[in-house]
């Protein structure tokens, strides 16, 4: 019995997250100073949407531990004049999830991933599933592990499966879910007085009646 092993070719990359860029730096200047560096892989910088800007902070990724390990504590890299501050960057896939719509409750998983994959490194797909009715909801969340192969399907804003379906595409976002009522925020009920009897009023359990006071008749 012949046993083929096979090996796979894992790309070793550790991703810093870089702060205190200066504002009017465009991408093509960063990218430039940035590539400077010895094992940068890939670099990108996050502007405002719709504005020649940047959002003063960005992203770098490096091929040794070392070099990562290295910049964490280096004071030596400026650009337009500000040093550059560095931090791990941890959950990464965040920023890289797709929140696709419009899906045909009859595609599977797989035929997603396989078509999401001609777009770019697919980390993963999920259907969102309906639990009352047991069945797959019309949208899913597709996760890219370059953001760069996020960002040009992002971009799309629409895509052609099969020529027939079009998907719509925005970027999925994470609620933050009250930890009461199962996750749903309840208006407070005010409690509302009965307009037809000022004699008794109800105040959650405790039941208060109005005093009848008895005043001496100054008259006498």
């Amino acid at each position: 019995m012949t046993i083929i092993q096979i090996i796979k070719k894992v790309k070793m990359e550790f991703k810093l997250f870089i702060r205190n860029i200066p504002y009017n730096i465009d991408e093509k200047e960063f990218k430039m100073e940035i590539q400077k560096i010895n094992g940068v892989i890939d670099c990108n910088l996050i502007m405002k949407f719709g504005q020649p800007i940047n959002k003063g902070y960005g992203f770098v990724s490096v091929n040794s531990e070392d070099i990562q390990n290295e910049l964490l504590t280096t004071n030596s890299v400026t650009i337009g004049g500000r040093i550059i501050r560095f931090t791990k960057y941890s959950n990464q896939q965040k920023y890289y999830k797709l929140h696709v719509m419009n899906i045909p409750i009859d595609i599977s998983e797989s035929e997603l991933l396989n078509f999401f994959s001609r777009f770019g490194q697919v980390d993963s797909v999920k259907r969102d599933y309906d639990v009352m009715n047991k069945q797959y909801k019309n949208t899913a969340v597709v996760v890219y592990d370059n953001y760069e192969d996020f960002k040009s399907v992002l971009e799309l804003k629409t895509i052609k499966y099969d020529g027939q379906v079009t998907f719509d595409i925005v970027k999925r976002r994470t609620f933050n879910k009250n930890p009461y009522n199962n996750g749903f925020v309840q208006r407070p009920k005010f409690y509302q007085f009965p307009r037809n009897n000022y004699q008794k009023r109800t105040y959650g359990n405790v039941e208060k009646k109005k005093l009848n006071i008895i005043r001496p008749n100054m008259t006498q």
